[in-house]
């Protein structure tokens, strides 16, 4: 099977402009204590991941901009000081909820990479689901997003190129197997990846 760019878009589906928000995939979360993420007890992951089920939760309730870190604070049962204890700002809240979104989402094909199924099944499947998992955790405050990008969009297109290399690794994983195995033509795995991630704004038309 020959193995390009247009062959990724046609075992994948094309995306739209209201799911390049979805597009909006960008690298994982920078640190979010002043020491560092190996740091965290237990208890202070569980409080981390509180703060951003919050955020998910206040999204739609609210918006980007009139939540609050008191309404955070206020929805975890926390005090506000332990909120700053694990994000500097509500900004930086806000681009950990997304990357959060993004590890879920290699989880995910990660998963699907190690299923007893052919090489171009797997590589359906995940082409499909980097769109249905990123529009199924975003679809309760779809109101918002457009409010999230136009305060955020620097930030998270930025982070964009980092969540598209972590999602390649795992796809040109799936792409080099199948040349080994003969299901595709020769070619560089990382590069046809890149080329097909690269095309989506080129077809990607604004609304």
């Amino acid at each position: 099977m020959e193995i390009s760019s247009s062959t990724l878009s046609a075992l994948g589906i094309m995306v739209d402009s209201k799911v390049e928000f979805n597009g909006i995939a960008g690298i994982f979360s920078e640190p979010t204590t002043l020491t560092g993420a190996s740091s965290f007890s237990k208890h202070s992951l569980e409080i981390r991941e509180a703060i951003l089920d919050a955020t998910d939760r206040l999204l739609a309730r609210y918006g980007y901009q009139k939540m609050t870190i008191d309404d955070l604070a206020k929805e975890v049962g926390i005090g506000k000081g332990s909120v700053y204890l694990h994000f500097k700002s509500k900004e930086h809240i806000a681009l950990s909820h997304v990357d959060r979104i993004v590890e879920r989402l290699c989880v995910k094909l990660e998963t699907i990479s190690k299923e007893k199924i052919s090489h171009e099944e797997k590589l359906r499947k995940m082409l499909l689901l980097r769109v249905s998992f990123r529009f199924d955790s975003v679809q309760h405050y779809t109101e918002s997003i457009h409010e999230l990008l136009s305060k955020l969009r620097t930030k998270l297109l930025a982070h964009r190129k980092e969540y598209h290399e972590n999602e390649a690794i795992i796809l040109a994983e799936i792409i080099a197997d199948g040349q080994k195995h003969g299901v595709f033509e020769k070619g560089d795995a990382k590069s046809l990846v890149k080329d097909y991630f690269e095309s989506i704004p080129a077809r990607t038309k604004p609304n």
